[in-house]
């Protein structure tokens, strides 16, 4: 069986999702042959329509395509099956109505109409889909974001990494507390988190992303101490979660939330939120906040500095949680899927 996997183009910021997909590739059994694609694009949506249309309409016949996300609206000019892969759609909420319902209708209502299958990665975007079209639930189901293979090797080697942090401090290597937090737009909360660790003493604020202006403001009036982190390979992220005390991850929302399960494989205690995909991504495994109050925010990373006890509990919860994400397990789903798809089960 072939599947061609259509993805948006190389150009286009971000590389999470292809990432995430290309980690699958080795787990999938030998009757699957994958077909990457990548869209031609130039930056502008109008002209790229204009001009993905024409590229796919001449793309030859497989068994099935498979939209990886952020390009639905190609669903109309694919021809034979198809499925779609939804990572996070609180975008499409945002704007002017107008605005709003062009992306509601060409992102998410017109392709669950054209698609065979829908995937979604979790449990919170698949209800977010349904509130749009909810005609089309027959076609929805959850398949969750695979832990990358070397974030199950440091999943192996949690009890080793809970072990070096500790003889670390014993041997007075840090005098820190090691808050980590991984992604800065917007939605990763990072306003309030400065707020929060204000006056907090003897703690090391790791920051991975581009910091704002306002951001960097809000450090220096906290008189934070922050190291920042841009453009970090895969090994050096790493690195990081296992240097860590603790994850802090109070996101607004998030369609999946992978430093959770990143965090966890690494035996990272975690502070995180208690709204959309969070909860159900974590388990039992982290302290939930409300992401809007500064105070509760405060109160636990107090509470994770304080007490051993209580990180030491979560990281075992979240390396028992983790299983639930191995890649093994996210590839089987998606290649029965396939298989349903094509078959027509």
């Amino acid at each position: 069986m072939k599947v061609r996997w259509l993805i948006r183009p190389k150009a286009k910021p971000g590389i999470s999702i292809e990432q995430s997909f290309e980690a699958l590739r080795p787990f999938f059994s030998e009757a699957l042959t994958i077909e990457i694609c990548f869209l031609p694009g130039t930056g502008s949506l109008k002209k790229d329509m204009l001009l993905q249309r024409t590229f796919i309409q001449h793309l030859p016949a497989v068994d099935l395509t498979h939209v990886l996300g952020d390009v639905h609206y190609t669903a109309a000019w694919i021809k034979g099956k198809q499925v779609h892969t939804y990572h996070d759609i609180d975008s499409l909420m945002e704007g002017k109505k107008l605005s709003q319902w062009i992306k509601q209708y060409y992102w998410v209502k017109h392709p669950l109409k054209k698609a065979d299958g829908i995937s979604c990665v979790s449990a919170y975007t698949q209800q977010q889909i349904l509130a749009l079209a909810s005609s089309q639930k027959q076609k929805v189901r959850v398949i969750h974001n695979a832990l990358a293979p070397n974030f199950e090797s440091n999943y192996l080697m949690g009890e080793t990494s809970r072990q070096a942090r500790s003889d670390r401090n014993a041997k007075g290597g840090s005098n820190f507390f090691t808050v980590l937090s991984v992604g800065t737009k917007a939605n990763k909360n990072l306003l309030r988190c400065a707020a929060a660790l204000s006056g907090i003493e003897d703690v090391e604020w790791h920051i991975v992303g581009k910091i704002s202006s306002t951001l960097q403001e809000q450090i220096a009036a906290n008189k934070l101490n922050v190291v920042n982190h841009y453009k970090l390979d895969e090994s050096a992220l790493r690195a990081l979660y296992n240097k860590a005390d603790v994850l802090l991850f109070p996101s607004l929302y998030e369609g999946f939330g992978l430093p959770i399960i990143e965090a966890q494989a690494s035996g990272t205690a975690i502070i995180t939120a208690n709204t959309t995909s969070m909860p159900e991504v974590a388990g039992e495994g982290a302290l939930f906040v409300n992401p809007l109050s500064m105070e509760e925010i405060r109160a636990a990373i107090l509470s994770s500095k304080a007490d051993k006890p209580l990180r030491a509990n979560q990281i075992k919860l979240g390396l028992e949680n983790v299983k639930r994400f191995q890649i093994q397990t996210i590839a089987k789903q998606y290649e029965q899927w396939y298989i349903s798809i094509v078959d027509g089960v």
